[in-house]
């Protein structure tokens, strides 16, 4: 009787042990299919951190930029000019962990601003000119401020390192300033009668331009680096223009 209840009970404990093996066995195989399956919005397991093979994101990160211009009339003091940027759309494919190729679009905004007692102006083709500032008559100037305000398109493309929480990225940017209403030179002129504004719209700039940059960001605070080799001012404004931007970008 005895030995009959050792058999029955060490069959039960075989059946339990084969039961058990084949039920992890089974939760081991789903892991491993959920880690391979790719499609819409699934995420590929690779040494224990996930990350998209694809990703596509909106609003995905803005930056400001203070900008350093090279250029006859310009204000050639760091930060007098600057730049602002939103990235609307981001498209970014990632084959490994470490390494990313992204396309954006972006939109764009130049602030320039001209040297000492000079302002900017339109000519009869609303290209924009650099000349002194104009006493105006039977006023007293005591001080005046002028900028250029260009706005653009543009299409960031970078190659990107990941080591950890950093990111380097470099690449190039491409962008087409817009011709219509959107860009435009103002001038504002203080007097002992009080401010005198002058207003002129539909700025026209070179059609395409490019520059260089690079970013280094740590969960989604950085710095980036600009460079234009490109000018974006005509050649009628200043026969060099050229000009690099340093600054802040943050992502969402």
């Amino acid at each position: 009787m005895k030995k009959h209840l050792f058999i029955i009970s060490a069959l039960l404990l075989g059946i339990g042990i084969s039961a058990a093996a084949q039920t992890q066995e089974k939760r081991d195989l789903l892991d491993k299919i959920e880690d391979l399956e790719i499609g819409p919005g699934k995420v590929l397991r690779h040494d224990d951190k996930d990350f998209k093979v694809i990703d596509f994101s909106l609003i995905d990160n803005f930056g400001y930029g203070l900008t350093k211009v090279d250029a006859q009339s310009f204000s050639s003091k760091f930060g007098r000019s600057w730049e602002f940027f939103l990235n609307v759309i981001n498209l970014s494919i990632n084959p490994t962990k470490w390494l990313s190729l992204s396309a954006g679009g972006d939109i764009k905004i130049d602030n320039f601003k001209p040297a000492k007692d000079e302002w900017f102006t339109l000519d009869n083709d609303n290209y924009p000119l650099v000349g002194k500032i104009i006493q105006p008559e039977k006023y007293d100037l005591k001080r005046s401020k002028s900028r250029l305000v260009v706005f653009s398109l543009s299409v960031p493309v970078t190659l990107g390192f990941n080591f950890g929480g950093c990111n380097i990225r470099g690449g190039a940017e491409f962008f087409w300033p817009l011709q219509g209403k959107r860009s435009f030179v103002e001038t504002k002129m203080l007097t002992d009668e009080g401010w005198i504004e002058n207003h002129q719209w539909k700025v026209r700039s070179e059609k395409f331009s490019w520059d260089y940059m690079a970013a280094i960001s740590w969960d989604g605070l950085g710095l980036y680096f600009k460079y234009y080799p490109k000018p974006l001012i005509p050649a009628s404004v200043s026969s060099t223009f050229n000009y690099w931007t340093a600054g802040l970008v943050i992502g969402f």
